[in-house]
């Protein structure tokens, strides 16, 4: 990086003395033309290093005017936009998105939860960023929250026999690129239980050049939409997508497999 910068930084320099030069040695009363010229471009390092000479750029400020004359100064601000264009291009840490999903997969048995969300994370930056750690957090409406880690990848969003589980691993995504997976969150039965209603969902992550946990994504939950809780299933997360007997159905068996909890279900 910092060699990078300073072979743009000395570019920079040669145009800033091939532009100015000419003026610079206008100011000291020397030639501007012929071999005289020639021979003071040989001379140049010299006159930069200030080896018992003047400087090109000392020259420039002894002019009548007492200011950079105006090819220097489209010559610094050249440097300045190519400095500043190397940092946009490639050196700046940019922002992950994620966008809200359309479906979801959901189950809760006395055995546990699970909630399958496919997401996709686009990385707004040149570097890339590296995802340590996912959580599914629902929002409750006196103050608390449930949280539901990271428990595997999967291929899809539908649950098949095919469908292998993957224990969750740091992955990454590359600059001005996206990375689409399928996250499935739970917990054991029978911390949570959840009812038949939209759930205020959120997703965060652990970023690699973070300390803390941060939120990547607030959405609705439709897990009102659930018509089968018993089974592992894909749902629309648009609302109203199911008929009034198929809710009254849901949620009979939600309330049976709370009731089979006890004071513990939340």
């Amino acid at each position: 990086m910092v060699v990078v910068v300073s072979q743009i930084y000395m570019a920079g320099l040669r145009v800033l003395v091939a532009t100015g030069h000419r003026s610079a040695l206008s100011g000291l009363g020397r030639p501007t033309d012929g071999p005289e010229l020639r021979e003071s471009w040989l001379r140049l390092p010299g006159w930069i290093k200030n080896e018992g000479r003047p400087s090109v750029l000392a020259a420039t400020n002894t002019n009548s005017a007492g200011a950079l004359p105006p090819a220097v100064v489209v010559a610094m601000c050249a440097l300045l936009f190519t400095i500043a264009s190397f940092w946009w291009l490639n050196a700046r840490q940019g922002a992950l998105k994620s966008y809200s999903p359309h479906s979801f997969a959901a189950v809760a048995t006395r055995s546990k939860t699970l909630i399958r969300i496919p997401l996709v994370f686009y990385n707004t930056g040149p570097k890339p960023i590296v995802v340590q750690n996912l959580r599914l957090t629902f929002k409750g409406g006196a103050g608390d929250s449930i949280t539901l880690p990271w428990r595997t990848t999967r291929d899809r969003i539908r649950p098949e026999k095919d469908d292998d589980p993957r224990l969750p691993s740091v992955f990454v995504v590359a600059g001005r690129s996206a990375v689409q997976i399928f996250v499935e969150f739970g917990v054991e039965f029978p911390h949570f239980i959840p009812e038949h209603r939209k759930y205020d969902a959120m997703i965060e992550c652990k970023l690699g050049h973070k300390r803390r946990w941060g939120q990547l994504l607030a959405f609705p939950l439709q897990i009102g939409n659930v018509t089968s809780p018993a089974t592992y299933i894909a749902y629309s997360n648009e609302s109203d997508q199911i008929s009034e007997h198929e809710r009254e159905k849901a949620v009979a068996v939600l309330e049976n497999l709370r009731s089979s909890a006890g004071p513990t279900a939340t």
